[in-house]
């Protein structure tokens, strides 16, 4: 007979120390704090604590050095009044260990010497600095040397730092994210490749704001970068393969300095305005591509100096209100492409050995001197793409009408007299042999009246509307008809109440435009081919100007008597945001709108 065995299995728990919160009080006993109030310095907590721990510190000030050698989270009451003071010895905060995370705290008061921080990172990775008040008072703020890796510094405050807020010294793939930044010397320096500096307060540093030196692969985005007297950012040589995206750099010295070899660099959808260069390319800076910026109130906006400014290639920028658009000195094959270069001093100026150089589809608008150029040592500048296309001119009145030999209406001046491109200075002029006709208006940031001088055969809103969808917020116009509602409005992604739907050459209309220094809209249409025929309503009339030139008051109102019918004419100057008053000798223009004020029900013939 066998017996059942019975095997009872005892369960003996194993116990795991999880990680454990260490309390540090300088002044133990006092308040109502938690009763753990382990220690009164913060280093004999590092020193008695286990990884994954963490060291929480009340408010207070702790005069200390502090060595984490140890993965711990060190954490603060409070950064504006828990503080570690260096006492002017060391390194107040040293961390050679990764996965450590320092938060809460004011830190301040290192070592008067050029090797230490108020927080230095030695051969670190995984590591995060968030949410301090950050001062050295002698040298570096932050400093992560050593090859140190994926570190985060975010939302700090550093500042009173003479040197450098922050420095990246052969550190790279390190995240630099929120921070503001305002010190003695310099915002940041990135000394180490593929960082990202991202969305800082930039501002107020003694030197540069950014310095990237000798490295590559970096992302500098969405940064505001102000009040640094020398420059926002500067890239000081030997780096190539950054991103410069997205950031406002104004009230600098000089924007972004490319300088000794910066290569391949990309800078693109920035706003610069600064009292030096919006954009300096210095001595071998070669294959960069400057696209997509807002370029305004510079001295010079787009500078490019010898020797060896070179194959650099300038797009789709907005370059306005400087007091030259773009310089070049010295500087050879060069390419400018598709940008709006408009009401500044000199457009483009051309100085001594700037040879070898293309430009075309470029807008050149409203500017002074639209082109300078240096006689005796200027060659081989190409005004079009080799294809019959060269540059918008303001200033060139020529028709697209076949008689140069061209076909009518494929956007290029036709007649035989090209846009000529002088030296103010001796006369010398080299020839744009295929100048663009477009139909084009130049629209300026905020609060636009205007009209389309086209007849609209498709006239819903949004399609007219369409070359510019995306930069307008708001449409309005006043409607004479509608006594108890005369304001209809158009208003970008808010479908509900709006009463605009269409829009058509004989309305004026006001136009919001959202981007800073504006668009050029493209309008499309027909060209009218007679007087066109507009109805006035007793009082104040919002309407367009669908005729082929400008002519003075008399002229453009034909059939009417400015005094006997209409008695006042207002228009709006966008650019100097001013109201402007129709006198005798003033102009109807092409691609204005206008008040006018009738003493009667009328009919206007706008003429040709």
């Amino acid at each position: 007979m066998l017996l059942g065995l019975i095997v009872i299995i005892i369960e003996i728990p194993i116990i795991v120390e999880g990680p454990e919160i260490i309390y540090v009080d300088d002044e133990p006993g006092e308040g109502p704090r938690n009763p753990k109030e382990n220690y009164t310095t913060i280093q004999e907590a590092i020193n008695n604590a286990n990884p994954g721990d963490t060291v929480f510190v009340y408010s207070g000030t702790y005069y200390e050095n502090v060595i984490v050698n140890k993965r711990v989270n060190l954490m603060g009451e409070n950064r504006d009044n828990t503080t570690i003071d260096g006492m002017g010895n060391d390194d107040v905060v040293y961390i050679n260990v990764d996965k450590v995370n320092v938060t809460g705290f004011t830190i301040r008061n290192s070592s008067n010497n050029i090797n230490k921080a108020a927080v230095k990172l030695y051969s670190t990775h995984y590591s995060i600095i968030a949410n301090n008040n950050i001062s050295s008072y002698h040298y570096h703020g932050i400093c992560d040397t050593m090859n140190s890796n994926r570190n985060i510094i975010k939302n700090n405050n550093i500042f009173s730092n003479p040197q450098r807020g922050i420095i990246l010294d052969t550190s790279f793939n390190d995240i630099i994210e929120n921070n503001i930044t305002f010190n003695g010397g310099r915002g940041v320096s990135l000394n180490g490749p593929s960082n990202k500096l991202l969305y800082n307060n930039i501002s107020r540093n003694g030197w540069d704001g950014v310095c990237i030196g000798g490295t590559s692969g970096n992302l500098v985005k969405g940064n505001t970068i102000f009040s640094n007297p020398l420059y926002g950012i500067r890239f000081s040589g030997l780096g190539d393969n950054n991103d410069i995206i997205d950031n406002t750099i104004f009230l600098n010295g000089d924007g972004v300095m490319l300088w000794s070899s910066s290569n391949n660099d990309i800078l693109s959808n920035n706003i610069y305005s600064n009292t030096g260069s919006g954009i300096y390319l210095g001595s071998y800076s070669e294959l960069n591509t400057i696209a997509g910026n807002n370029i305004s109130n510079n001295v010079n906006g787009v500078m490019i100096e010898h020797p060896f400014g070179n194959d650099n290639t300038i797009t789709d920028n907005k370059i306005w209100e400087n007091n030259i658009g773009i310089k070049l000195w010295g500087s050879t094959f060069n390419e400018f492409i598709n940008n709006n270069i408009w009401a500044n001093k000199y457009g483009i100026y051309i100085g001594e050995y700037a040879n070898n150089l293309t430009l075309h589809h470029n807008y050149i608008i409203n500017n002074v001197n639209q082109v300078y150029l240096d006689k005796a040592t200027c060659s081989d500048i190409v005004w079009d793409d080799g294809g019959g296309e060269g540059n918008y001119w303001s200033d060139y009145f020529g028709l697209d009408d076949g008689s140069g030999g061209r076909t009518a209406g494929d956007g290029v001046g036709d007649t035989e007299i090209p846009h000529p491109i002088i030296d103010y200075g001796n006369g010398y002029y080299q020839l744009d042999n295929f100048p663009l006709i477009k139909n084009l208006m130049l629209l300026y940031h905020g609060w636009n009246l205007i009209s389309i001088p086209l007849i609209q055969e498709e006239q819903e809103l949004t399609t007219v509307l369409a070359p510019i969808e995306g930069l307008y917020d708001i449409v309005q116009w006043f409607n004479a008809t509608d006594a108890k509602d005369p304001w209809k409005h158009h208003k970008v992604g808010k479908p509900q109440g709006n009463d605009l739907f269409e829009l058509n050459e004989t309305m004026g209309f006001w136009i919001y435009i959202a981007p800073p220094g504006g668009t050029i809209f493209f309008y499309n249409g027909t060209k009218p081919t007679d007087n066109q025929t507009i109805s006035i309503h007793p009082g104040w009339n919002m309407l367009g100007y669908p005729s082929l030139g400008d002519k003075n008051r008399t002229e453009g109102l034909n059939n009417l008597n400015f005094s006997k019918d209409i008695d006042a004419i207002l228009s709006y100057d966008a650019h100097a945001q001013k109201w402007e008053k129709m006198g005798e000798m003033d102009h109807f223009q092409i691609g204005r709108g206008y008040y006018i004020h009738s003493k009667g029900k009328k009919t206007w013939e706008v003429p040709l």
